[in-house]
């Protein structure tokens, strides 16, 4: 993919190659395009077929998350004591719709 991409911007030196979206058969640097392009889909192909081979190792992993609540809202935390002195009570009461 390498050497055909230098191929092509070496012989294609006035056509703005990467933005060039529309190869027809027979012009300049069309051989090369396509070499570059089969190529960069075998690489892509086998990157994944080099990760579908960890299939098997993968599943022998097993991943589990334990939670610990530290409160029964969010509204607590697990420093309150701490702040309470400083805040106004009504700033750390949960915000209610229609509560007045």
């Amino acid at each position: 993919m390498f050497v055909s991409s230098v191929i092509m911007y070496s012989t294609l030196r006035g056509i703005d190659v990467p933005n060039k979206l529309h190869w027809i058969p027979g012009e300049p640097g069309y051989l090369a395009h396509m070499f570059s392009t089969v190529s960069e889909w075998c690489l892509a192909f086998s990157f994944i077929s080099f990760f579908l081979t960890y299939i098997r190792d993968f599943q022998k992993i097993c991943l589990r998350a334990d939670v610990d609540l530290l409160s029964s809202h969010l509204y607590d935390s697990p420093h309150d004591s701490i702040n309470s002195s400083r805040r106004n009570p009504s700033e750390t009461s949960p915000l209610l719709a229609g509560a007045t």
